[in-house]
């Protein structure tokens, strides 16, 4: 969904209208605000302006250009702001927008920044007792590479372990594998040994989550398939770690009842963690 800023009514992530001003102050009626107009995306005000940071209990956040002044009004005083009934076709063109921009990234870009991440990972205290690491192998246009990081840590004489989906099941299962080479690809585009040897999560220390988007108390935008967010909800006992851009992390993304945050955020430019789990700072 786009918001123009211009003298119009506007819809933003469901039925609410809302209003820009001249001065910067964004209250929920009618918009006036200056030429040229602007096109706004939804992921854009996330990313660019983590705007849903001043989404709560009528809070003011500073736009980067400091132009405009984002001040939204809570219906809900007692308790943070959250999106209707629409808000889950909202976060299928979330989805879909981060899909784009994922695809846009240069090889030479997810390269680098996958290196920065894996140092950071290797810098976590689960890190150094951890005996069983469950990863993605990346296959996806612009997904944190994980590669180079899982042939080390096998090296390490630790065992990898990778996700194993399958068309008639709607759960994730979990193989252990000796090397990437034996993998091909399987359902849902997943790179999977052809012959799984399955383990029980109970064995995992560790859980790499893919995530097109996420934010800093640990939610995600995942592809929509559900098949993680069935494995958080089971899993007992392992560190669960986000990885993902800078780029692509932001204040809040909204939360269904299934949905299951992570531990913890490795980014390239370091580590987010919700303050109940800083103890898993390096």
């Amino acid at each position: 969904m786009t918001m123009a800023l211009g003298d119009f009514q506007a819809s933003f992530l469901g039925p609410t209208s809302i209003t820009i001003h001249n001065d910067g102050d964004v209250t929920r009626h009618r918009a006036l605000v200056p030429q040229p107009l602007l096109q706004v995306t939804v992921l854009d005000a996330l990313l660019l302006g983590n705007w849903f940071g001043g989404c709560r209990h009528g809070k003011s956040k500073k736009l980067p250009d400091s132009r405009f002044r984002v001040k939204a009004l809570s219906p809900h005083p007692d308790r943070e702001w959250r999106m209707d009934e629409r808000m889950t076709s909202d976060k299928r063109a979330l989805r879909r927008r981060a899909r784009r921009r994922h695809a846009a990234l240069e090889p030479r870009f997810v390269a680098q920044r996958s290196a920065a991440i894996h140092d950071h990972l290797r810098g976590l205290p689960v890190w150094s007792g951890m005996r069983v690491l469950h990863s993605y192998v990346n296959s996806l246009p612009g997904e944190v590479a994980t590669g180079e990081l899982l042939t080390a840590t096998k090296a390490t004489g630790r065992r990898v372990v990778v996700p194993y989906a399958e068309a008639h099941h709607r759960q994730l299962r979990h193989a252990e594998i000796d090397s990437l080479e034996e993998l091909q690809p399987g359902h849902w585009g997943l790179l999977q040994p052809p012959r799984p040897r399955f383990v029980d999560p109970s064995v995992l220390d560790l859980v790499l989550v893919p995530g097109l988007m996420f934010d800093r108390r640990g939610f995600r935008i995942g592809q929509g398939g559900g098949y993680y967010d069935r494995f958080l909800a089971d899993l007992d006992g392992a560190v669960t770690v986000g990885i993902t851009y800078d780029e692509f992390v932001v204040d809040w993304i909204p939360d269904e009842v299934h949905d299951v945050p992570v531990h913890i955020v490795v980014t390239p430019s370091g580590v987010v963690t919700p303050s109940s789990n800083e103890r898993l700072l390096p």
